[in-house]
């Protein structure tokens, strides 16, 4: 607040000073900062010193492990001794041996186990085809033991006429009957003592019959002179046809 009047302002807020005693004291502020410097440079000589102590002693330490090294470097001088070589002349050839190498032997290959892709299969044995024995030849008998018959049984024809009948023969063995000609061919008319009559040909064939076989076969005969249709009648009378020269059938020949 300051208050005009009078001699002049007056501002009380100003702060206030009193005069007291001892005011002609001057305080230096630098006396303040006089204490720590001294601290401060009394520590700085107590590091350089301890810093210089652990120099000292590391040098020192330095100092006695060469000392160690050097005497063991002239321990093992003295042990040791260099071996000296002489190299060979010129002139003088010394055999060199190339060192050969120890063969190495290759490491065995190594087989990897087979492992089955696919589960056995059971494989059936082939069918077994049985064997028929071999072959046995039938006995043969001879043509006396065949069975005959005609039918008609007994035949009447006239004089230069022909006529037909019809014969069944039968092979009644386990063997075989050789025919010494074909069935086939025409039997041969003649008298009862007489020679055949005609002049039929039969080609010389041998036909064999097979055990129970039977065969038939049918003829046609002539009553003439020549055994077919060109020749003469017959006279009449009794006549037989003979078969194979082995069956006869009667015939009976009558005049016209």
């Amino acid at each position: 607040m300051t208050t005009t009047g009078g001699r002049g302002d007056v501002d009380f807020d100003a702060p206030v000073f009193e005069h007291a005693d001892g005011d002609d004291i001057v305080v230096i502020p630098d006396a303040l900062h006089a204490r720590p410097r001294g601290r401060m440079r009394a520590f700085v000589v107590a590091v350089i010193v301890a810093m210089l102590a652990a120099a000292a002693i590391t040098i020192a330490l330095v100092s006695r492990h060469d000392t160690g090294a050097t005497k063991l470097r002239s321990v093992s001088s003295r042990v040791h001794s260099p071996k000296i070589t002489t190299l060979p002349s010129r002139h003088s050839r010394v055999p060199t041996t190339i060192p050969t190498k120890p063969r190495s032997a290759a490491p065995p290959a190594r087989v990897a186990p087979t492992v089955p892709t696919t589960a056995a299969v059971a494989v059936a044995p082939p069918p077994v085809t049985p064997t028929a024995p071999p072959p046995t030849t039938p006995p043969e008998y001879p043509a006396s033991v065949l069975t005959w018959q005609a039918t008609p049984a007994a035949i009447t024809i006239k004089a230069g006429s022909h006529t037909t009948f019809t014969v069944t023969v039968n092979n009644p063995t386990e063997g075989t009957v050789t025919l010494g000609l074909p069935l086939s061919c025409p039997p041969a008319l003649q008298t009862e003592h007489g020679a055949p009559i005609g002049g039929a040909v039969c080609p010389q064939m041998a036909q064999v019959m097979s055990p129970h076989q039977m065969l038939t076969q049918q003829y046609t005969i002539y009553a003439t002179d020549t055994g077919d249709a060109s020749g003469n009648p017959l006279a009449p009378g009794r006549y037989i046809a003979r078969v194979e020269n082995l069956y006869s059938v009667r015939v009976t020949i009558t005049a016209r």
